[in-house]
């Protein structure tokens, strides 16, 4: 960054960095600097302020998880589905694999809210993933729900 600021003299504003603190601990902050010159325009030195963003981007991937994550089970949702199904059947194509897609529908699922509480429902939810993944081993599970009052 000194370099291009060096070399174009123009000022680099709010580039963020992410560091790897002596306690091992990753932070992250924004930097900006310009180059300093002195009367007759030579450069002398860079002038620049840093200031630590950890919480701001935090907060950031915080809103990212859940906006592509169920938050009842955490599992991708459709947008992420989405993304994931298009990256694995490229990978597929471009390495000649082959690439099974399973539908599974939890029929009658209102019945489990119904007559065993919804407290019931959402405990089979998120104990679903984890079985499919301890007997599939790698696999993109994720949630879709198709008609909002059959859960209900």
């Amino acid at each position: 960054m000194f370099n291009k600021v060096y070399n174009t003299r123009e000022p680099a504003k709010e580039v963020d960095w992410q560091i790897i603190r002596k306690d091992g601990t990753k932070r992250y902050i924004e930097s900006s600097i310009s180059l300093q010159k002195d009367s007759s325009d030579k450069p002398i030195g860079f002038r620049g302020i840093v200031r630590d963003v950890t919480e701001r981007k935090r907060a950031e991937e915080q809103i990212q998880y859940l906006a592509t994550h169920d938050a009842l089970t955490g599992l991708p949702n459709r947008l992420m589905f989405g993304r994931l199904i298009n990256h694995a059947i490229q990978t597929a194509r471009r390495y000649q694999r082959q690439l099974a897609v399973f539908f599974i529908d939890l029929d009658r699922f209102k019945i489990i809210n119904d007559t065993m509480g919804h407290e019931a429902g959402d405990q089979l939810l998120q104990r679903l993933p984890s079985g499919f993944n301890n007997r599939c081993g790698q696999s993109i599970l994720s949630v879709v729900w198709e008609e909002m009052n059959s859960l209900c």
